[in-house]
């Protein structure tokens, strides 16, 4: 094991805070208000389940295929 500290929280998921309760105390409380969630129609209501996405760029687009081992590839 690594006892050096930048190795350490090198790719570190959670970031360690020094002093939680002053950090804590001056975040916003919390929304009490239960403000009621807005939903809206689907983008595409025909769409369905393994249709991918469909937009009008991708509606039109072509495939190229690309060869990696052509002569101007580098």
């Amino acid at each position: 094991m690594s006892s050096n500290k930048s190795e350490d929280s090198k790719g570190a998921i959670v970031e360690r805070l020094g002093n939680f309760e002053e950090i804590q105390s001056k975040r916003p409380d919390f929304d009490h208000s239960n403000a009621p969630i807005e939903f809206t129609k689907s983008p595409d209501p025909t769409w369905s389940y393994g249709q991918g996405v469909r937009t009008r760029i991708s509606m039109s687009a072509t495939h190229k295929e690309i060869d990696p081992y052509a002569y101007d590839r580098s």
